[in-house]
């Protein structure tokens, strides 16, 4: 009996590892190519400013509609969420390799970990990842991909196009899915390829969706 027991506990066992999320696989590119030249103009170089359209939806379907600015300048990052009638609800500016400094943030905006939460995922779409290692390889369908790994052991996969990026994909230090984000119809703007709608996913125990829709794309 007690050795059945043991039996059964080494399958379970076994069942959790194979069960363990795993990075997807990618193989060398089959064409010399520069990982700089891929990877970099995969995102937005300059000065920009963006307004987008913003859908908000938590899991448990809740919801509103904003409008938010997004201003990349000289390093630095700024960020303003706005009603649909204009009145701010939110604004921070955050240095790249600094924290985000609040300039004011009204309920449910001035929740805690709000503001890095909004930072974080706006630098995920708009500046390259920050990382301890870059490798530029190929996916199972053949597509270019950049993928980043900081000193947390997290994971950013960015899939790119013939100008900008189509997917981005985070995980965690587990190899687990934090966030899935999907670009579309990407225009040309100034000699760059800027995407008119995202979708942002974002898994966890707070989970929510952002749908993002490009109003104007400025280069300052």
């Amino acid at each position: 009996m007690r050795i059945a027991c043991f039996c059964i506990c080494l399958l379970l066992a076994s069942c959790v590892a194979l069960q363990q999320p795993s990075l997807p696989v990618l193989r060398p590119v089959s064409t010399v190519v520069s990982a700089d030249a891929i990877c970099t103009q995969a995102f937005t170089s300059r000065d920009w400013q963006f307004v987008h359209s913003i859908t908000f939806t938590t899991d448990n379907g809740r919801g509103s509609t904003l409008i938010g600015v997004t201003v990349l300048q000289a390093g630095n990052l700024r960020t303003v969420l706005m009603g649909v009638e204009g009145f701010v609800l939110f604004e921070a500016e955050q240095h790249l390799n600094g924290k985000p400094v609040v300039r004011k943030a009204m309920p449910p905006f001035d929740k805690m970990g709000f503001a890095e939460g909004l930072m974080a995922d706006v630098r995920t779409l708009f500046v390259e990842p920050s990382t301890t290692g870059r490798l530029l390889a190929e996916n199972k369908d053949g597509e270019l991909v950049c993928r980043y790994s900081d000193e947390n052991k997290q994971v950013t996969d960015v899939v790119t196009a013939a100008q900008g990026w189509d997917s981005i994909t985070l995980y965690d230090d587990e190899g687990k899915v934090r966030k899935t984000i999907i670009a579309r119809q990407h225009r040309g703007v100034d000699g760059e390829s800027i995407p008119q709608y995202i979708q942002l996913k974002s898994t966890g125990t707070t989970g929510y969706t952002l749908h993002l829709e490009l109003l104007s794309a400025d280069k300052l």
